[in-house]
Order: structure tokens, then sequence, then C-alpha cells
């Protein structure tokens, strides 16, 4: 798999990313002229990530190599091979089957107390904590999970690295020239 770093051009205030030059007219492309786009003034230079909680950020060029986006070119069959592998590797999929209403366990209810007690300052949390496991156990629904089979879960790989495609040598050489930041 090769790896390479692309132009990068990230807001100095909020972080957002994007791989292509805040020019006036790509910002108008992507963004001005974009059908499912909420701001049609955004200027060159200037961060639409920041525009749309309407605050002011600036992009900026990235330099630092681990900050860069990368692109990442699937050299040969051994790459979706790996690909596979690492998929293999992982624990199956809990697959939703519906639901059961049920009486909820005390440790449900004890997560369920918690939970509620997110927000509430810390002086008042043993009372709540104390009022809320005093409460009866709630009726209520729970998703019902079973394990991928290893036949489903190898059907699902399938289904995962279908697309993935060994690029030709020739393409990568176009890729890396119109995107790679040297």
């Amino acid at each position: 798999m090769l790896i390479i770093p692309i132009k990068t051009y990230a807001c100095t205030s909020c972080g957002y990313a994007q791989d292509f030059e805040p020019t006036q007219e790509l910002t108008d492309k992507h963004f001005n002229n974009a059908k499912h786009f909420r701001l049609e003034d955004v200027k060159a230079n200037e961060c639409p990530s920041c525009r749309l909680k309407g605050n002011t950020g600036v992009m900026a060029k990235v330099t630092d190599p681990a900050k860069k986006s990368k692109m990442r070119i699937i050299e040969n069959q051994a790459d979706i091979d790996k690909r596979k592998d690492e998929l293999r590797a992982k624990p199956g999929e809990k697959i939703l089957m519906g639901e059961e209403i049920r009486e909820e366990t005390d440790d449900e209810k004890a997560e369920r107390v918690e939970k509620s007690l997110e927000h509430v300052p810390k002086k008042a949390k043993a009372k709540g904590r104390a009022a809320g496991l005093a409460m009866p156990k709630m009726t209520r629904a729970f998703e019902v999970h079973r394990e991928q089979t290893p036949e489903e879960k190898e059907e699902h790989i399938e289904e995962l690295t279908a697309h993935m495609k060994v690029t030709p040598a020739a393409k990568i050489a176009q890729i890396r020239e119109k995107y790679e930041d040297k």
C-alpha cells in the first residue's frame, strides 16, 4: 500500500482541513456554487466550517508532514489480501435481531440512573443517585443481538473489499503528479 501525503489546507482556528487550495475560484466551485451548501459568499482563504458556525477562520497550507491528509493507493493484490486479513482478525459484528420488552436488571437500572445524572452538579449527584435507585425497576425495550456467523463475516469482508482494485503504475504516476505534496 502506497501512502502519499497530499496538499492540505487547514483552518488556523478550528482545524477543518481540505485537499484543495482555498482560491476564490475553487471556493466558489466547492462552496458558493454547490447545491447543498448553506453559504454563498465564502471568500478565498476563509474557513467554510467557521463561517457555518458564525466564526472567522483563515485557511493556511499545512507544512507538517504528520498533519497532512494522506492518500492510500493499492499497488498490488497483496495490499488487498492484507486488508482482508486485517478484517478477519477483528471480532465478528453483532447483528440486531429485534427488541424485547422486559424489566431491567439491577445493573441496567444503575446504568440508567448514572446516565440521567451526567449533567447534575457533583454535590447533588449522591442524593439523585439514592433517589433513582430507590425507585422501582422499569419495564422497557432492549435490543436483542446475535453474533455474526463465520460465513456471514466472510461475506461481509468480500462486500467491503470487492471495490478494491490494483492501481496501474501509470495511474499511480498521474496521481502522484497531481496530488502529492512533496
